[in-house]
Formats: C-alpha cells, sequence, structure tokens
C-alpha cells in the first residue's frame, strides 16, 4: 500500500500487515505495523458517517504536554495533494495494555490519571479542540496511564467561545467516565461482591458521583476544568478540615 504525508513524501505500508489486525470498528481498522507503531485504515465504503482526522487536529494534540492521548505518528494519503485534510490512514504509537477495566486501577493511578485528563482537556479546550469519541471501546490501561484512543472525530468547531468549549468537553468527560465506570460495574458487579472487593466498588463511586448525583460530578469537573488547585480527591472528600 503506497500512501502520502503532509511533505509528499511517499510512504509504504506492506501488504502483509493486514493479516495482524488488532481491532475493527465503524470507521476503519487498526492493524500492527510492528513492536512500537499501529497503522489505522478507514474504510469510506464501510459508513457514511463523516469519520475523519487531519493534519491541523494531529499538529495541535501533538504540541500538548500530556502522555494520555494517544501519540499520531505521521497521517496518510492516498495521493499527493497541496491541501491536506482529510486522511485515509494514520499511524500511532503502540500501546501494551495491562489493565482490563477502569476498578482495577491502582488508587494512586486512577487518581493521577484523572487529573492528567482534565488537564487535558483544559488544553483542548483552549486550542479549540472538542472531544468527538471519547468511550470505553478507545481507553488502553497501560502500566502507567489511561490512554485516549482514535480521535477521529476531534474536532475545531467555529462559533464557540472557550468557556463554552470548557463546558462541553466537562460534559464528554462526564459521560465518558460514566460509562467506564458503569460498563465495569454491569460486567462485574457480582464478581466484586464475590470477591469482597467491596472497597473498589465504593470508591469508584466516591471518584465518579456521576453515577449517583451527576449535578454534583458537573460542579467538580467545572471547577478542576477551571483550574481548582485541590486534588480531586480532596474536592470529593465528604470530609474536609474547616478553617477557623
Amino acid at each position: 500500500m503506497i500512501y502520502y504525508n503532509k511533505n509528499n513524501e511517499k510512504i509504504i505500508i506492506p501488504d502483509e500487515i493486514l493479516n495482524n489486525i488488532i481491532s475493527h470498528g465503524e470507521c476503519g481498522t487498526v492493524y500492527r505495523l510492528s513492536d512500537d507503531l499501529c497503522f489505522k485504515k478507514y474504510d469510506r465504503t464501510f459508513t457514511t458517517k463523516n469519520f475523519r482526522i487531519n493534519q491541523k487536529i494531529v499538529d495541535l494534540l501533538n504540541s500538548i504536554d500530556n502522555d494520555n492521548i494517544v501519540e499520531i505518528i505521521d497521517i496518510l494519503f492516498n495521493q499527493k495533494q497541496n491541501y491536506h485534510y482529510i486522511a485515509d490512514a494514520y499511524i500511532m504509537k503502540y500501546y501494551l495494555e495491562k489493565y482490563k477495566n477502569i476498578l482495577e486501577l491502582p488508587t494512586t493511578y486512577l487518581l493521577e490519571n484523572v487529573e492528567n485528563i482534565l488537564d487535558l482537556s483544559m488544553k483542548c479546550s483552549n486550542l479549540n479542540i472538542r472531544f468527538g469519541d471519547l468511550k470505553d471501546a478507545n481507553t488502553i490501561y497501560t502500566k502507567d496511564k489511561i490512554i485516549l484512543l482514535d480521535p477521529d472525530l476531534y474536532d475545531t468547531p467555529f462559533h464557540i467561545s472557550t468557556s463554552e468549549l470548557i463546558k462541553i468537553n466537562n460534559s464528554i468527560i462526564s459521560g465518558f467516565f460514566n460509562e467506564l465506570v458503569l460498563n465495569t460495574l454491569n460486567t462485574n458487579y457480582q464478581q466484586f461482591l464475590a470477591d469482597n472487593d467491596l472497597f473498589a466498588y465504593s470508591f469508584s463511586f466516591k471518584l465518579f458521583p456521576i453515577t449517583v448525583n451527576a449535578n454534583r460530578t458537573m460542579k467538580v469537573l467545572e471547577k478542576k476544568l477551571k483550574g481548582y488547585a485541590r486534588p480531586i480527591d480532596y474536592v470529593y472528600s465528604k470530609k474536609k478540615t474547616k478553617r477557623r
């Protein structure tokens, strides 16, 4: 397979990598390209939805100092061109998964990554990037990081202020964490009880109270996205030291 990058340099993807399928989704297929890299090829005939990633989004994402977003190495086009917009494929870093679901994560790991993802959201909002495809299926838990994969629907909307975009991304992140927790609880609830792992169960509701109190979660995340300095475990704590 022959592609071209933004500099119109020829990129050859070996045909044999088509045998190394990692996952197949609504917009395309991800293949293992090497020990360190993956290759995602869009299937334009498979869906009528306008899944895309473009050079502007990639450049903005790569300018952000945050390890929770997938590292995109290069985006590819089927032919040489002067204007690079909708990509036909892209090469990204390969991540080795360690944990299967969010309730397996150690407390310190979970707290640190939630903080970092909120920081990522603020940086994306300031760059006028709107999250577009945050979901359980596009998330991987490595040894140290929650990695957000496949930014296929990330967008830079027109006529939206930064403050409004913060609210939009805040809502998307709230729904994203809600999905992670609920999917895990729905799948593993009985096993958690059987294993007497009540700490992990109760902790998930403390860290993600959107499952029981959506309004409070929205207020907490909004404060964090606006730069509230306290760590998130303090924000959620029911026992706070009162100033005298």
